[in-house]
Formats: C-alpha cells, sequence, structure tokens
C-alpha cells in the first residue's frame, strides 16, 4: 500500500514536471572571442513569459544587472540574442532570467581576449635616410590601433613617429628616416599609450664609406683622382 494518498502523489508529480519544464539553459556560440567579434547567445527551456529575459554582462555584475546587453524572450520558451560587438577584454557571462526577476536561472561563463598581434620589418637594419616599412596583422579592429617608433631605450608610454590602422587589421606602414641608433617598432591597441602589445627591434647605422686615390704618389701639379663609395 502507498504511504502517500493518490492526490498528494499528483501532485508531487505535477509540481516535478513543472520544475524539470523550467531548468532553462543558456548557451554562447563560443567560449573565447576576440574583442569586436559579436556573440550569439542562444536559450532554451523558459517558462513563457513574456518578460523572461537574458543578459550578458561582466562576470563580476551583481544578479539582476542588465549588463551590456539585455533581451526579452516575448514568450519564447527558446531562441537568440545577438549581442553587439563586446568592445573590452575580460570575463563576462550570458544569463537567463524569468518574468522580469533578478534570480539568475541559468548562466554561461565566457571570456573576450585580445587577439595576438604579427609585426615584421622589411629589413633588420636601416641606413640613415632610409624609410622604414612595418607589415602588421591579426590587430583587433580598432580605428586608433597604432604602430609607433621609437628609441629601443624609452619606456613603455612614449610614442613618436605614429601611424594608426584605421580600423585595418592587416597592412603596411611606412616611416620617416631616423638618425643612427637602436629603436623598436611598437604596436598598441586602441589608443591605450601604456600597453605594448608586440614589439620588435632594429637598428640604424652609416653605410660603411670607401674612399680611394687613382695612385699612390703624384708629381707635383698633377691632378689628382678620388674615389668613393657609400
Amino acid at each position: 500500500m502507498s504511504r502517500f494518498p493518490r492526490s498528494t502523489c499528483l501532485a508531487l508529480l505535477l509540481l516535478f514536471v513543472t520544475l524539470t519544464a523550467r531548468a532553462a539553459t543558456i548557451q554562447t556560440d563560443k567560449d573565447v572571442y576576440f574583442v569586436l567579434q559579436p556573440v550569439v547567445v542562444t536559450y532554451s527551456g523558459m517558462p513563457g513569459n513574456a518578460k523572461d529575459w537574458v543578459s550578458v554582462g561582466l562576470a563580476s555584475d551583481p544578479a539582476g544587472s542588465n549588463g551590456l546587453k539585455y533581451c526579452y524572450t516575448l514568450g519564447a520558451a527558446g531562441g537568440t540574442c545577438a549581442v553587439d560587438p563586446i568592445q573590452a577584454p575580460g570575463d563576462y557571462e550570458a544569463r537567463a532570467y524569468f518574468d522580469n526577476g533578478l534570480v539568475i536561472q541559468a548562466r554561461k561563463a565566457f571570456k573576450v581576449v585580445y587577439p595576438t598581434p604579427q609585426i615584421a620589418l622589411d629589413k633588420p637594419s636601416y641606413f640613415v635616410l632610409d624609410k622604414i616599412t612595418v607589415s602588421y596583422s591579426n590587430f583587433p579592429g580598432y580605428p586608433k590601433d597604432y604602430v609607433t617608433v621609437v628609441p629601443a631605450s624609452a619606456s613603455d608610454g612614449t610614442y613618436a613617429q605614429y601611424i594608426f590602422s584605421n580600423g585595418q587589421k592587416s597592412g603596411a606602414m611606412v616611416f620617416n628616416d631616423l638618425p643612427p641608433g637602436k629603436y623598436e617598432a611598437r604596436v598598441h591597441f586602441n589608443n591605450q599609450d601604456a600597453v605594448v602589445q608586440a614589439r620588435v627591434p632594429f637598428t640604424v647605422g652609416y653605410p660603411t664609406t670607401t674612399i680611394r686615390a687613382d695612385k699612390t704618389q703624384y708629381q707635383v701639379n698633377e691632378s689628382i683622382s678620388v674615389t668613393y663609395a657609400n
């Protein structure tokens, strides 16, 4: 014989079904994004209230925060929420809430990171008056990503000649000639002067000049011919 009346068992079963049906899930299309990449959030198992909602924000945001973006489900049990490209690296979460509430029902953590930039010179060393060509790739795409050319001993926050990428993720930049010395070409993202994302050293020097006369001895009043190179 059952320990519980049939009505009690039925009520417990209905409660179990209801709770199971409301086990929301939330996912992102990637676990790790580069800055400026769009984020797509997929949710399912929502109860169907018009103001069930999904948010994307920093993992450190308090529960109930609107974050960077939030979407109402409009009664849909499942669907997607597209988030504009995230500007800054960090730890983020997508969260699901029921009926305009502030209790997190499901969450998915993800990261946003910078890409690893590549930078190269057309030569390892230059002569004075040479132009300096810097090739770059794998930039994030901020309009004010930039490359600067500075003395190798300069602090990371230093900039001298600089050229913005104007949002291009790869390309080449040509810098003016420099006096003799040791230098670095340095990459900075999003006009952040203090942080160097990549660097490559190079030197500038004088060419080795040669000079010679056409003879080792001359007569008085004899013309002297001198040849030079470099």
